[in-house]
């Protein structure tokens, strides 16, 4: 649920003696509810408010909401651990990670080369017939460049920076770190010259350049043998490491051993919970099946969400992915919870499911045969999320939602589906459930504003008439940033208070559903919609007059307008009222050249960022073809518009040519200028018509012809004036 206000990367190079061109888009993004989550926050979902349970949310906070759907819930003692089980770091940030330590650390060496970033994967060629590709793998991890930093910490400490051995014991890291992403070649051995402490270290780089160029078995020859040493301070990690060499080279029961070998050792207690995150590993690698079983056992335990959070994150981490289908060999799920979570991340195998599950009848879907089969809350919420309003079990659902207590930590998910499923029947009985259903949840305190928004989405779709519509489209959108074109997004720093913003939805219904004259009476509705509002849906219903030639519309959003919009936008509008009727075209023009914010269109969501009066440099300028509905488009279905409306304004037929701002305008202002030379605005209205060719949001060889003819009279009548020195350039479009 998004929407965008499209821009243009800025490119203004001159190409030619008085040309220049212009392209690339970006976009700015409000969003409502959070992809993949029920709403609230992790610590809520924790503490049993589930928000809105659906398809393809977080598979750990659906494993947390299972349990609070059953009876083992989560108890107030345990729900710090369990917090701070989903708070330990997937990733440390980049400005505290162990390659920065290393570059820090390496950094205080006299003459030390530059170093600011070190590639960590390794690249391997693959071929499938005769195409063939570089594959990249993980190869040196965050605790290698910890362990080196303060290990060369501790040898400045001891030996000095200005020690020949330190600068060896440098150069050797740095050759093994060159290893993580390409190369075959260790540091060299150091003969007897060297200090010992330098040449046990270096036998550890050696070892370790061999594990980063994947020579496994000559990489676990080296740790055994520093392990054997227990001399060599780096015995123990060696011994480690053997275990870490086994697994990486396919070897699980070398590694098996080697990990009991150090789990066995109470010396080596500190590296007893990396070795039993890589028992867990081998587990999984060796045994996905029987490991997801033993998981999801201990996931259903009701002490264990007591457990260490680390360990707790961990056994999440692995059960989502042994769930969600990224081991291979992990097998159909086997028990309930693995199961419900399945359908409910859309991962199920449906025909492939053990018989004892399998869904009764067979043509209904699998959440509902489960259902059916179990009766129980998970399975129910299931079904529900799953539905889809045609199924013939949908008035059995619908009556056990009903059912459902308002105290249950499923009742506003369920009652979310049950108004969504009744929405589906289109009926004035069904209808009126589903307006008192969400109403009546609207009303419940303490909500999470995302589940707020997503209630009021479905609200506004049943209501009867447009200011009912508007009502619940108004909302307050939980984040606010760029979006890089893909699901992340990068917020801002949210305003205070955060901006109240109609739904792109809505806004699509405005633009393409309701009449100008509709649009203009909606922004004196003072009790309806917000200042902001007011102005961006009054100013669009004054240019689409304009364009229309709807005089009266225009002239009567003047006084409406007047104490929404910046004083001298109110000036400039009464000076287009107060105008005589041969320059009043002309005036209309003039105020939307000179206020670019102005638009036929009302804007997505978060709207132009730029000041009204300012030309926006990305391009946010005017309007573009057909005041940005060109081409039919679907739409979210509202009650208070009739199917024939809605099917028409989703289709290319009601809507004039409006062509962009410099195409529809730019010939007017021209035609004005060479009949009315003496009017003192024309050259600036030439100059702003040349500065809209270039950001404005249309291109082309038609918008070059337009700022070519007002280039050149603008220079040719006005060469001295301040307009013409203001522009240099005219612009192809």
């Amino acid at each position: 649920m998004k929407s965008r206000v499209w821009s243009l990367i800025l490119l203004a190079a001159a190409t030619a003696a008085g040309v220049a061109s212009a392209s690339g888009p970006m976009a700015y993004d409000a969003r409502f509810w959070f992809d993949h989550s029920p709403g609230p926050t992790t610590a809520e979902i924790v503490a049993g408010d589930l928000g809105i349970l659906d398809l393809d949310q977080d598979p750990k906070l659906l494993i947390v909401a299972y349990r609070h759907l059953t009876e083992l819930g989560v108890g107030p003692a345990s729900q710090p651990k369990l917090l701070a089980a989903f708070e330990v770091p997937f990733e440390t940030p980049w400005s505290e990670s162990g390659q920065q330590r290393w570059i820090a650390e390496r950094r205080r060496l006299p003459g030390a080369s530059e170093r600011t970033w070190i590639v960590t994967d390794r690249a391997f060629e693959r071929t499938e017939g005769t195409y063939t590709w570089k594959e990249y793998r993980p190869n040196c991890l965050a605790s290698a460049f910890e362990t080196a930093a303060q290990t060369l910490a501790e040898r400045i400490a001891s030996h000095g920076l200005e020690s020949p051995a330190v600068q060896e014991w440098v150069a050797g890291q740095d050759q093994v770190f060159a290893l993580c992403e390409e190369g075959e070649t260790p540091p060299p051995e150091l003969d007897e010259t060297w200090p010992e402490w330098l040449r046990r270290d270096r036998e550890y780089q050696i070892a370790a350049a061999h594990f980063y160029a994947f020579h496994h078995e000559e990489a676990r020859r080296r740790f055994a043998a520093i392990g054997r040493d227990t001399s060599s301070p780096w015995s123990g990690l060696a011994r480690y490491l053997v275990a870490r060499t086994a697994m990486r080279a396919g070897d699980r029961e070398g590694a098996k051993l080697a990990i009991a070998e150090v789990l066995a050792d109470a010396s080596l207690t500190e590296l007893h919970p990396a070795a039993r995150r890589l028992e867990t590993l081998v587990a999984i690698r060796s045994q996905p099946a029987l490991r997801r079983q033993e998981l999801e056992t201990l996931l259903l335990a009701p002490s264990f969400v007591d457990a260490d959070p680390r360990e707790l994150g961990q056994a999440l981490t692995d059960f989502e992915w042994l769930a969600t289908g990224r081991v291979d060999g992990a097998g159909l799920p086997v028990g309930d919870l693995d199961t419900w979570l399945t359908v409910m991340i859309g991962s199920s195998p449906v025909n492939e499911v053990p018989a004892e599950l399998a869904p009764a009848p067979p043509a209904a879907p699998l959440a509902i045969g489960f259902y059916r089969k179990k009766r129980t809350l998970p399975w129910l919420v299931a079904a529900l999320v799953t539905a889809q309003g045609g199924e013939a079990e949908l008035p059995e659902l619908l009556a056990a939602a009903a059912a459902v207590p308002d105290d249950s930590p499923a009742a506003v998910t369920v009652g979310f589906h049950r108004a969504r499923l009744l929405l589906t029947r289109a009926t004035p009985e069904a209808d009126g459930d589903a307006r008192e259903l969400l109403d009546g949840l609207l009303r419940r305190p303490g909500l999470a504003p995302a589940v707020g928004n997503r209630l009021k989405f479905l609200r506004a779709g049943l209501a009867p008439t447009l200011d009912e519509f508007l009502r619940f489209s108004l909302v307050t959108p939980v984040e606010m940033g760029f979006d890089d074109g893909g699901s992340q997004l990068w917020p801002e720093e949210p305003a205070v208070p955060p901006p109240l913003v109609l739904t792109d939805e809505a806004i699509a219904h405005l633009n393409r559903s309701v009449p100008t004259r509709e649009l203009a009476r909606l922004a004196g509705v003072s009790e309806l919609l917000p200042a902001e509002w007011r102005q961006r849906i009054g100013l669009a219903a004054w240019v689409g007059a304009i364009l229309e030639k709807d005089a009266a519309v225009a002239a009567g959003l003047v006084p409406v307008l007047r104490p929404v919009v910046p004083p001298a936008l109110a000036a400039d509008l009464e000076a287009w009222l107060g105008a005589a009727s041969g320059e009043r075209d002309f005036l209309a023009h003039w105020t939307i050249l000179r206020w670019p914010g102005l638009s036929p269109r009302i804007a997505d969501d978060v709207g132009r960022r730029t000041p009204l009066d300012e030309m926006d440099s990305l391009r946010e300028n005017g309007w573009c073809e057909k005041g940005g509905l060109y081409g039919p488009t679907e739409l979210v279905p509202v009650r208070f518009l009739s199917a024939a409306v809605q099917q028409a304004a989703a289709s290319d037929e009601p809507w004039p040519d409006l062509k962009a701002t410099a195409l529809e305008i730019g010939p007017r202002v021209i035609t004005y200028a060479e009949a009315h030379g003496d009017d003192p605005r024309v050259p600036e209205a030439l100059h702003r018509l040349v500065r809209f060719t270039r950001v404005g949001c249309a291109w082309g060889d038609e918008v070059g012809v337009v700022s070519k003819r007002a280039f050149d009279l603008l220079h040719r009548r006005y060469p001295r004036s301040e307009w013409a020195a203001k522009t240099p350039y005219w612009f192809k479009g």
